[in-house]
């Protein structure tokens, strides 16, 4: 799936019933490389969805939605072997947290 590009899913109803899943795809998670997207649920018509659909695509081409879901911990843990790799443990026992 393309950066901004997004769906609109029938979840539930017919007629003036209807509750939509609009999503937008955000791009890969930096950190476990995972696809990311946001969504909402619109209850209304196809009309309405469309409309959230655009906003959802204007929010993330502002760059609103980006980030990573990882925790600090893994984080850490990333940039610990990062600096092992690269030669310097002595910069990962030196560091006091």
């Amino acid at each position: 799936m393309a950066y901004g590009q997004g769906s609109i899913r029938l979840r539930k109803g017919a007629g003036k019933g209807q509750v939509y899943e609009v999503r937008a795809f955000v791009g890969t998670d930096p950190v476990t490389h995972q696809p990311r997207q946001v969504s909402r649920t619109v209850r209304g018509g196809i009309t309405e969805a469309r409309c959230v659909l655009r906003e959802l695509q204007g929010e993330v081409a502002e760059g609103r939605h980006g980030g990573t879901r990882a925790t600090f911990g893994a984080l850490l843990d990333e940039w610990a072997s990062d600096v092992e790799r690269r030669g310097k443990p002595g910069t990962v026992r030196g560091v006091q947290l």
